[in-house]
């Protein structure tokens, strides 16, 4: 929800203070709910009120959706109290969860769970959608219906288009999959060591990056994904003594040959389904790059940009590629890919998910990002003039944060663009302690 236009005062508290307020709040959020929450989301419905929607469960295993009203107090010393309910009845599982859910959990270091997975909920036309390990189904003004039926395997990913929602993209059998009304109108064609949509191991082992799938904002239903080519990557499999071994899999060994990942373009225009591949090679122009690190779309869906990392991680580069690089047409339109950034360093570059664009104003295309070249990890701006040929015309860097302390690169920014507020967080206080 977009916050209101006063100030809201806050009352300074001593550091004692804070901590029992802190213990306090822990031991009230523990006695509700016995379970902790995750994946929160505040919106403002259809009446005008605030409201908060939340992943969370009992002290078993089985996730819900759970929902509260949320108010501001009268007073500023008084604090509300959030009335939880369950805003959706989880359905019980049967059997063992399916091995692409499990390796997905093992590799982003969390508990395996039952019941609902993720979901996405669109407030302006009130469409929730949600997953298990087996289905994917949309709310909408009290209907249900199921995404992807017929669609054998795992859904993962399960995402809303910005432009319509009732267009849905998930990913199941190592394949893409574009759902309209209940009716699959796309779906990719892998082999047996091409995938698509699927992060690569090495992505979502070392780079924290678990998406293989990216919707442009708009104003065309656009999706690019990623299309992972792991035919020269060594195939191991591990046991464990007393266990029985696990199933064969691709493995890249230190030394040895990595996946190769190349970007495509679903566009849906009315009945019209195309599916482009990006007409140039990236290793044309960077022939250092190995690693497809970070993926994302500006603001106002003219282009992809995307971090490329060499090998040992001792240089990247921030490119835009224009959208109109994804037809065969390409080569002759005079669009070619812009390099933002092309940062060098004799030890090593962390990856992180400080990268944020901003909508684009007289051809000046602005986005903070982070850079630990002095240390610490920090915040800069940066603004690029481009011309009508695409060329950069200036460069303006500006220093967002400073200080013995770091921004954390786990979590994302938050930018609120018309206040000209950014929010993240950082071990500022503490180097143990991390706060907004």
């Amino acid at each position: 929800m977009a916050p209101e236009a006063e100030q809201y005062n806050v009352e300074n508290l001593t550091w004692t203070e804070l901590l029992d307020h802190a213990r306090n709040w822990r031991n009230i959020s523990r006695k509700g709910m016995g379970a902790s929450l995750h994946h929160v989301l505040v919106f403002t419905d259809a009446t005008g009120s605030d409201r908060l929607l939340a992943l969370g469960g009992s002290q078993s295993s089985q996730q819900t959706i759970y929902s509260a009203a949320l108010s501001r107090p009268s007073h500023e010393h008084l604090i509300s109290v959030l009335t939880l309910s369950v805003h959706l009845e989880a359905t019980a599982c049967k059997g063992p969860p399916p091995a692409e859910l499990a390796a997905l959990c093992e590799r982003q270091r969390t508990a395996l769970t039952w019941g609902i997975s993720s979901y996405e909920y669109e407030p302006h036309t009130d469409t929730l959608l949600y997953s298990d390990s087996a289905h994917i189904f949309l709310s909408r003004n009290g209907g249900f219906r199921e995404v992807g039926a017929g669609v054998s395997g795992c859904p993962l990913n399960a995402q809303l288009c910005p432009v319509d929602s009732d267009i849905v993209a998930f990913v199941a059998n190592r394949n893409v999959h574009i759902d309209r009304m209940g009716t699959v109108i796309y779906s990719t064609q892998s082999t047996k060591d091409v995938s698509n949509g699927c992060s690569p191991f090495i992505m979502q082992e070392e780079f924290d990056r678990f998406t293989g799938v990216w919707w442009s904002p708009g104003p065309e239903a656009m999706l690019v994904y990623e299309r992972v080519d792991e035919s020269k990557v060594e195939v191991l499999q591990f046991s464990c003594p007393g266990h029985l071994a696990s199933s064969p899999m691709k493995y890249p060994v230190a030394g040895s040959t990595n996946a190769t990942s190349t970007l495509h373009l679903i566009s849906i225009c009315a009945d019209k389904v195309t599916d482009c591949s990006l007409s140039i090679d990236l290793h044309d122009q960077f022939p250092w790059y190995e690693y497809l690190a970070r993926v994302g779309w500006l603001p106002d869906g003219s282009a992809v940009w995307a971090i490329l990392m060499s090998r040992l991680q001792d240089r990247y580069a921030l490119v835009l590629i224009p959208k109109e690089l994804f037809c065969v047409q390409s080569a002759s339109s005079g669009h070619h890919v812009i390099t933002l950034l092309d940062e060098h360093t004799p030890t090593w570059f962390n990856i992180d998910n400080a990268t944020k664009f901003l909508h684009s104003t007289n051809n000046v295309i602005s986005f903070f990002h982070a850079s630990d070249k002095n240390d610490n990890t920090h915040l800069y701006l940066f603004q690029y003039k481009i011309d009508s040929k695409g060329n950069v015309v200036s460069r303006r860097e500006t220093p967002v944060t400073c200080g013995e302390w770091s921004v954390s690169k786990h979590v994302s920014l938050h930018v609120d663009e018309h206040r000209q507020h950014v929010y993240f967080v950082a071990n500022k206080h503490h180097p143990a302690d991390t706060n907004l």
